[in-house]
Protein backbone atom coordinates (compact mmCIF):
# COMPACT_ATOMS: atom_id res chain seq x y z
CA UNK A 1 0.00 0.00 0.00
CA UNK A 2 2.88 2.39 1.01
CA UNK A 3 4.44 1.70 -2.60
CA UNK A 4 1.23 2.63 -4.16
CA UNK A 5 0.29 5.99 -2.08
CA UNK A 6 3.73 7.24 -3.03
CA UNK A 7 3.81 6.07 -7.23
CA UNK A 8 0.16 7.62 -7.10
CA UNK A 9 1.66 11.06 -5.46
CA UNK A 10 4.25 10.62 -8.15
CA UNK A 11 1.96 10.39 -11.08
CA UNK A 12 -0.19 12.90 -9.74
CA UNK A 13 2.30 15.46 -9.33
CA UNK A 14 3.32 14.90 -12.92
CA UNK A 15 0.23 15.98 -13.87
CA UNK A 16 0.82 19.92 -12.48
CA UNK A 17 2.20 21.67 -14.95
CA UNK A 18 4.20 24.14 -12.67
CA UNK A 19 5.83 21.77 -10.43
CA UNK A 20 9.33 21.62 -9.94
CA UNK A 21 11.44 18.73 -9.35
CA UNK A 22 14.77 19.50 -7.10
CA UNK A 23 18.17 17.09 -7.63
CA UNK A 24 20.41 17.65 -4.37
CA UNK A 25 23.70 16.54 -4.79
CA UNK A 26 25.64 14.30 -2.11
CA UNK A 27 29.01 14.10 -2.28
CA UNK A 28 31.19 11.47 -0.92
CA UNK A 29 34.34 14.02 -0.98
CA UNK A 30 34.91 13.28 2.53
CA UNK A 31 34.63 10.54 5.07
CA UNK A 32 31.12 11.96 6.89
CA UNK A 33 29.93 11.08 3.25
CA UNK A 34 27.90 8.01 2.17
CA UNK A 35 29.33 5.31 0.53
CA UNK A 36 29.06 6.34 -3.04
CA UNK A 37 27.62 9.96 -4.46
CA UNK A 38 24.11 10.45 -5.12
CA UNK A 39 21.50 12.92 -6.70
CA UNK A 40 18.51 12.76 -3.97
CA UNK A 41 15.31 14.06 -5.56
CA UNK A 42 12.62 15.82 -4.17
CA UNK A 43 8.89 16.78 -4.97
CA UNK A 44 9.52 20.99 -5.20
CA UNK A 45 5.64 20.89 -4.20
CA UNK A 46 4.70 19.00 -2.09
CA UNK A 47 8.23 18.16 -0.85
CA UNK A 48 8.05 13.86 -1.16
CA UNK A 49 11.36 12.31 -1.34
CA UNK A 50 12.02 10.81 -4.60
CA UNK A 51 14.62 8.74 -3.91
CA UNK A 52 18.26 8.95 -5.74
CA UNK A 53 20.37 8.62 -8.73
CA UNK A 54 23.39 6.39 -7.78
CA UNK A 55 26.81 8.55 -9.59
CA UNK A 56 29.95 6.11 -8.07
CA UNK A 57 32.92 7.33 -6.02
CA UNK A 58 34.09 10.49 -7.01
CA UNK A 59 32.64 13.89 -6.14
CA UNK A 60 30.15 16.05 -7.60
CA UNK A 61 31.93 18.67 -8.37
CA UNK A 62 27.97 20.62 -10.16
CA UNK A 63 25.27 19.53 -11.62
CA UNK A 64 22.79 21.22 -14.03
CA UNK A 65 19.74 20.45 -16.00
CA UNK A 66 18.62 19.86 -19.34
CA UNK A 67 14.70 19.75 -18.62
CA UNK A 68 13.55 18.88 -22.54
CA UNK A 69 15.76 16.20 -22.42
CA UNK A 70 15.21 15.11 -18.93
CA UNK A 71 18.51 14.79 -18.51
CA UNK A 72 21.61 15.47 -15.67
CA UNK A 73 24.76 16.37 -15.98
CA UNK A 74 27.31 15.46 -13.27
CA UNK A 75 30.68 16.96 -13.54
CA UNK A 76 32.89 15.02 -11.06
CA UNK A 77 36.80 14.19 -11.62
CA UNK A 78 37.82 15.05 -15.25
CA UNK A 79 34.44 13.91 -16.68
CA UNK A 80 31.05 14.88 -17.50
CA UNK A 81 28.02 11.98 -16.79
CA UNK A 82 24.80 12.66 -18.70
CA UNK A 83 21.71 10.49 -16.47
CA UNK A 84 18.47 9.90 -17.62
CA UNK A 85 16.85 11.88 -14.33
CA UNK A 86 13.77 9.55 -14.01
CA UNK A 87 15.28 6.08 -14.49
CA UNK A 88 19.14 6.85 -13.49
CA UNK A 89 20.16 5.66 -16.01
CA UNK A 90 23.25 6.62 -17.82
CA UNK A 91 22.89 7.96 -20.78
CA UNK A 92 26.34 9.40 -21.97
CA UNK A 93 30.11 10.15 -20.56
CA UNK A 94 33.00 12.19 -21.99
CA UNK A 95 36.07 13.74 -20.49
CA UNK A 96 35.66 17.63 -20.28
CA UNK A 97 38.57 18.29 -18.11
CA UNK A 98 38.94 19.44 -14.68
CA UNK A 99 35.18 21.35 -13.93
CA UNK A 100 34.08 23.55 -11.08
CA UNK A 101 31.11 24.44 -12.53
CA UNK A 102 28.05 23.87 -14.83
CA UNK A 103 25.27 24.85 -16.59
CA UNK A 104 22.81 24.78 -19.19
CA UNK A 105 21.55 28.22 -20.64
CA UNK A 106 19.31 28.76 -23.73
CA UNK A 107 19.62 25.35 -24.78
CA UNK A 108 23.44 25.49 -24.51
CA UNK A 109 26.01 23.37 -21.94
CA UNK A 110 28.66 25.47 -20.38
CA UNK A 111 31.82 24.56 -18.08
CA UNK A 112 33.76 26.96 -16.53
CA UNK A 113 37.33 25.77 -14.49
CA UNK A 114 40.54 28.55 -13.53
CA UNK A 115 40.03 31.74 -15.53
CA UNK A 116 38.06 30.37 -18.28
CA UNK A 117 35.04 29.24 -19.70
CA UNK A 118 33.90 26.96 -22.35
CA UNK A 119 30.85 26.07 -24.39
CA UNK A 120 30.18 21.96 -24.79
CA UNK A 121 28.76 20.04 -27.17
CA UNK A 122 25.72 18.24 -25.38
CA UNK A 123 26.41 15.07 -27.32
CA UNK A 124 29.99 14.46 -28.06
CA UNK A 125 31.55 17.05 -25.30
CA UNK A 126 33.49 19.03 -28.04
CA UNK A 127 34.21 22.36 -26.40
CA UNK A 128 35.06 25.74 -27.58
CA UNK A 129 36.13 28.71 -25.54
CA UNK A 130 34.02 31.66 -24.62
CA UNK A 131 35.92 33.87 -22.19
CA UNK A 132 39.39 34.15 -20.16
CA UNK A 133 38.76 35.84 -17.53
CA UNK A 134 41.02 38.15 -15.26
CA UNK A 135 40.31 35.74 -12.17
CA UNK A 136 39.05 32.32 -11.28
CA UNK A 137 35.79 31.82 -12.09
CA UNK A 138 33.98 29.86 -9.06
CA UNK A 139 30.46 30.58 -10.42
CA UNK A 140 28.91 31.91 -13.35
CA UNK A 141 25.05 32.19 -14.42
CA UNK A 142 23.05 33.31 -18.11
CA UNK A 143 20.44 35.41 -18.62
CA UNK A 144 17.91 35.09 -21.13
CA UNK A 145 19.29 37.93 -23.04
CA UNK A 146 22.56 36.34 -23.63
CA UNK A 147 24.78 38.31 -21.23
CA UNK A 148 26.00 36.04 -18.15
CA UNK A 149 28.07 36.52 -14.93
CA UNK A 150 31.14 35.68 -13.86
CA UNK A 151 31.92 35.23 -10.28
CA UNK A 152 35.07 34.87 -7.99
CA UNK A 153 34.10 34.21 -4.50
CA UNK A 154 37.77 34.53 -3.10
CA UNK A 155 37.49 37.94 -3.88
CA UNK A 156 33.93 38.31 -4.06
CA UNK A 157 34.27 39.96 -7.53
CA UNK A 158 30.77 39.91 -9.83
CA UNK A 159 30.77 40.74 -13.23
CA UNK A 160 28.58 41.32 -16.02
CA UNK A 161 29.53 40.59 -19.72
CA UNK A 162 26.92 41.06 -23.04
CA UNK A 163 27.10 38.04 -25.12
CA UNK A 164 30.03 39.27 -27.51
CA UNK A 165 32.29 38.79 -23.96
CA UNK A 166 32.49 42.70 -23.55
CA UNK A 167 32.87 43.61 -20.07
CA UNK A 168 29.88 45.78 -18.30
CA UNK A 169 29.53 46.18 -14.43
CA UNK A 170 32.26 45.08 -11.94
CA UNK A 171 31.39 45.04 -8.83
CA UNK A 172 32.56 43.63 -5.41
CA UNK A 173 29.65 41.20 -3.35
CA UNK A 174 31.63 42.31 0.58
CA UNK A 175 28.53 41.44 2.12
CA UNK A 176 29.48 37.73 1.75
CA UNK A 177 32.80 36.04 2.88
CA UNK A 178 35.13 34.76 0.91
CA UNK A 179 34.66 31.81 -0.85
CA UNK A 180 30.70 31.40 0.21
CA UNK A 181 29.03 32.75 -2.98
CA UNK A 182 26.79 31.24 -5.44
CA UNK A 183 24.70 32.91 -8.32
CA UNK A 184 21.65 31.77 -10.26
CA UNK A 185 18.34 33.63 -12.24
CA UNK A 186 15.33 34.07 -10.71
CA UNK A 187 12.78 31.44 -12.89
CA UNK A 188 10.27 33.84 -13.48
CA UNK A 189 11.73 37.38 -13.62
CA UNK A 190 13.70 37.20 -16.91
CA UNK A 191 16.63 38.51 -16.24
CA UNK A 192 16.94 39.39 -12.76
CA UNK A 193 20.03 37.44 -10.76
CA UNK A 194 20.50 36.63 -7.23
CA UNK A 195 24.05 36.07 -5.44
CA UNK A 196 23.82 34.21 -2.15
CA UNK A 197 26.16 33.32 0.55
CA UNK A 198 26.98 33.41 4.18
CA UNK A 199 28.84 36.00 5.62
CA UNK A 200 32.02 34.55 7.68
CA UNK A 201 30.13 33.52 10.47
CA UNK A 202 27.89 31.44 8.75
CA UNK A 203 25.25 33.29 10.72
CA UNK A 204 23.59 35.43 8.02
CA UNK A 205 23.25 34.80 4.23
CA UNK A 206 23.40 37.96 2.71
CA UNK A 207 22.01 38.62 -1.24
CA UNK A 208 23.10 41.00 -3.58
CA UNK A 209 20.49 41.17 -6.44
CA UNK A 210 19.10 42.91 -9.49
CA UNK A 211 18.29 43.03 -13.33
CA UNK A 212 21.05 42.18 -15.85
CA UNK A 213 21.05 44.24 -19.09
CA UNK A 214 21.81 42.46 -22.76
CA UNK A 215 24.92 44.98 -22.48
CA UNK A 216 26.15 43.18 -19.38
CA UNK A 217 25.36 46.33 -17.03
CA UNK A 218 23.23 46.30 -13.71
CA UNK A 219 22.29 47.74 -10.63
CA UNK A 220 22.61 46.26 -7.43
CA UNK A 221 20.25 45.93 -4.18
CA UNK A 222 21.68 44.08 -0.88
CA UNK A 223 19.85 42.72 1.94
CA UNK A 224 20.44 39.48 4.67
CA UNK A 225 18.34 36.81 5.83
CA UNK A 226 18.40 36.08 9.88
CA UNK A 227 19.96 33.43 10.83
CA UNK A 228 16.36 31.66 11.45
CA UNK A 229 15.54 31.81 8.41
CA UNK A 230 18.97 29.81 6.98
CA UNK A 231 22.36 29.06 8.87
CA UNK A 232 25.00 27.40 6.77
CA UNK A 233 23.95 28.50 2.79
CA UNK A 234 24.95 26.28 0.41
CA UNK A 235 23.61 27.03 -2.93
CA UNK A 236 20.65 28.67 -5.06
CA UNK A 237 18.65 27.84 -8.00
CA UNK A 238 15.73 29.13 -10.56
CA UNK A 239 12.19 27.78 -9.82
CA UNK A 240 8.93 27.64 -11.99
CA UNK A 241 8.33 31.60 -10.09
CA UNK A 242 11.64 32.38 -7.86
CA UNK A 243 14.24 30.48 -7.12
CA UNK A 244 15.15 27.63 -4.24
CA UNK A 245 17.75 28.37 -1.00
CA UNK A 246 19.08 25.79 0.23
CA UNK A 247 21.24 25.29 3.63
CA UNK A 248 20.75 24.76 7.09
CA UNK A 249 18.41 26.08 9.52
CA UNK A 250 19.05 27.23 13.08
CA UNK A 251 18.46 23.59 14.12
CA UNK A 252 21.18 22.32 11.91
CA UNK A 253 18.58 20.81 9.70
CA UNK A 254 19.17 20.34 6.05
CA UNK A 255 16.42 21.68 3.98
CA UNK A 256 15.39 23.90 1.21
CA UNK A 257 13.26 26.93 1.34
CA UNK A 258 11.00 27.31 -2.45
CA UNK A 259 10.84 31.56 -2.36
CA UNK A 260 8.63 33.35 -4.37
CA UNK A 261 10.32 35.87 -6.96
CA UNK A 262 11.51 39.13 -5.96
CA UNK A 263 14.22 39.02 -2.72
CA UNK A 264 12.12 39.90 -0.27
CA UNK A 265 8.27 38.27 -1.32
CA UNK A 266 9.09 35.52 1.04
CA UNK A 267 8.58 31.85 0.32
CA UNK A 268 5.52 28.92 0.93
CA UNK A 269 8.13 25.47 1.21
CA UNK A 270 10.64 24.48 3.68
CA UNK A 271 11.35 20.99 2.75
CA UNK A 272 13.83 18.90 4.74
CA UNK A 273 16.32 16.50 3.09
CA UNK A 274 17.44 14.33 6.03
CA UNK A 275 18.17 12.01 3.31
CA UNK A 276 21.52 13.86 2.26
CA UNK A 277 24.68 13.35 4.23
CA UNK A 278 27.15 15.19 3.12
CA UNK A 279 24.84 18.11 0.83
CA UNK A 280 26.48 20.02 -2.53
CA UNK A 281 24.80 21.62 -5.16
CA UNK A 282 20.99 21.93 -6.20
CA UNK A 283 19.48 21.92 -9.37
CA UNK A 284 15.81 22.44 -10.41
CA UNK A 285 13.46 20.73 -13.39
CA UNK A 286 10.78 22.42 -14.61
CA UNK A 287 7.93 21.09 -15.42
CA UNK A 288 9.17 17.48 -16.05
CA UNK A 289 7.86 15.43 -18.65
CA UNK A 290 4.74 13.06 -17.10
CA UNK A 291 7.33 10.21 -17.90
CA UNK A 292 9.83 11.29 -15.64
CA UNK A 293 7.38 11.14 -13.03
CA UNK A 294 6.33 7.28 -14.05
CA UNK A 295 9.83 6.24 -13.93
CA UNK A 296 10.57 7.86 -10.71
CA UNK A 297 7.59 6.22 -9.18
CA UNK A 298 8.00 2.78 -10.50
CA UNK A 299 12.35 2.84 -9.15
CA UNK A 300 10.89 4.06 -5.93
CA UNK A 301 7.42 1.46 -5.81
CA UNK A 302 10.51 -0.86 -6.54
CA UNK A 303 12.82 0.11 -3.95
CA UNK A 304 10.13 -0.23 -1.66
CA UNK A 305 9.19 -3.85 -2.43
CA UNK A 306 12.75 -4.33 -1.72
CA UNK A 307 12.59 -3.28 1.20
CA UNK A 308 9.62 -4.92 2.48
CA UNK A 309 11.48 -8.25 1.47
CA UNK A 310 13.82 -8.22 3.63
Amino acid sequence: MRSIALLSLTLAAGAQASFDLVLVADNSGNFAGPTTSKIHRYDGDSGVYLGFIETGFSSINDLAVDSAANEVYVASSNHITVYNIGTGAVNRNFSSGLTNTIRIANGQLYRAYGPSLYSVNKTTGTQALVKTWTSNITDFAFAQNGAYLLYNSAANSLVGFNSAGVQGTSYSAGSIGPNKGRVAFDGSLTNNFYLMGDQDANTTTAFHSGALSAAGTFAVSTGFWSNSFVNSFVDIAGSHNGYYMYGKSNAGDKALYRMFSGIAQGGDRFILTPQVTAPGQIAVVLAPEPGTFIAVGVGVAALLKRRKRR
